[in-house]
Parts: structure tokens; C-alpha cells; sequence
């Protein structure tokens, strides 16, 4: 009873996740600022494939524009869109010249000062917000570093004792599977991962993700 009770508490708790990352999504209805919004998120997730200084720079004016919109109609966008901004910034050494929160938000990560900065930053403060936050900055850079940092969650045993590390673990596995799917890079780096891994269980995540990438 007790290992039954346990599945139903594993099931509940994955269903909690993918009910949370869904709150991300932007609304369905068809207005301006929400298409123009989707249009800034669908940009973001691709900017590592074609980076350039004024498509970043136009990324911070519609960042501007669209703060508003972005305040009432997301859930934690704002945080994600400034992650994006200080790691191009990072990277490519282009200046963060936006007037809005988002860009007061990105140049706080770059300080590393601040208590929202040091947590964007440390690697063992670990949550779902976290993952996103990871995904945010490989669609930013295209660096795998980030891939390999979520593969380090993705795929593992749900665990027994500790619910933040099982709410982790679900929340990786279910976004590396699905960016498998979606974006030729994760399966590649999947594709390399699993030539070098030696468990089982995380070779056949890695599999799976890969056939299902292909199918």
C-alpha cells in the first residue's frame, strides 16, 4: 500500500509540474500585444542560431514596448526575457542599452550583486523556475554548457524523500523531451551525450528522446 500510495503521490506531483510550466504559455487571445509578444518569444528561443548586434538591439526596444503587456499577460516572462539579455550580453560583449525593467533586470544579473542576481547564478539552487531559467540562457547562446547542466536533472529516478528535487526532476525530463523534439541542437547534444554515457537509465532517456525526436 505504502509503494502504491507513493506512485499516486509521483503522478499528482508530475501532473503539478507540467500544470505549472503551462502557466508560462501566453494567452490565447488575438490581440496585438499578445501576438506581438509570442513573435518576441518565438525570436528568443531561436536568437543562438542567427545572432546579430541589431536583432539583439531590436530584441531590447520591443522588450520596451511591450513591458506592459508583458506584466499582465506572463508569468515570470520578464524574468526569462532579462536572463536572455544578460547572457547575448555575455557572450558577444553587446551592450544592454534598453530603458525598461527588463533591462535594468539583465544588467542586475551582470553585477551578480543582488540576492535575484546571485540565485540566477548559482548552479545548486536548483527549482522548476531554475530549468527555465537554464533553457532561457541555451536559446540565448546556443552554449551546451546549459543543456548539460539540465541533462544533470533530465532523465534521472524520482526520488523518495525529497519533493523540490522530485518537482525538478519531472520539470527536466519533461522540457529536455520535449526540446529534443523541437530543436536540432538538444538532439545533437543528446545525440553526443549518449555516445560518452555509461548508466543504463540515463542511456535509455537519452534513446528515447532521440527516437521519439525522429519519428
Amino acid at each position: 500500500m505504502k509503494d502504491r500510495n507513493m506512485k499516486t503521490f509521483v503522478l499528482v506531483l508530475t501532473a503539478l509540474v507540467l500544470i505549472m510550466l503551462s502557466s508560462y504559455a501566453q494567452p490565447s487571445a488575438d490581440t496585438d500585444s499578445t501576438k506581438a509578444l509570442e513573435e518576441l518569444g518565438q525570436r528568443m528561443t531561436t536568437f543562438y542560431q542567427s545572432p546579430t548586434p541589431e536583432f539583439f538591439a531590436q530584441c531590447q526596444r520591443d522588450a520596451d514596448r511591450l513591458e506592459s503587456a508583458m506584466a499582465e499577460k506572463t508569468k515570470g516572462g520578464d524574468v526569462l526575457l532579462a536572463v536572455s539579455f544578460a547572457r547575448i550580453s555575455q557572450k558577444h560583449r553587446w551592450p544592454i542599452d534598453g530603458k525598461g525593467n527588463v533591462a535594468k533586470r539583465a544588467r542586475e544579473i551582470l553585477e551578480g550583486k543582488s540576492e535575484f542576481a546571485r540565485y540566477v547564478n548559482d548552479d545548486a539552487a536548483v527549482d522548476a523556475r531554475k530549468l527555465d531559467i537554464w533553457w532561457a540562457s541555451f536559446f540565448a547562446t546556443g552554449d551546451t554548457v546549459y543543456l548539460g547542466k539540465l541533462l544533470r536533472y533530465a532523465g534521472e529516478p524520482l526520488p523518495k524523500d525529497s519533493v523540490d528535487r522530485m518537482l525538478a526532476i519531472a520539470a527536466a525530463t519533461w522540457s529536455f523531451r520535449a526540446n529534443c523534439r523541437q530543436h536540432k541542437a538538444v538532439r545533437d547534444f543528446a545525440e553526443a551525450q549518449l555516445a560518452v554515457e555509461t548508466r543504463p537509465e540515463k542511456k535509455a532517456f537519452l534513446t528515447e528522446c532521440i527516437n521519439a525526436a525522429q519519428r
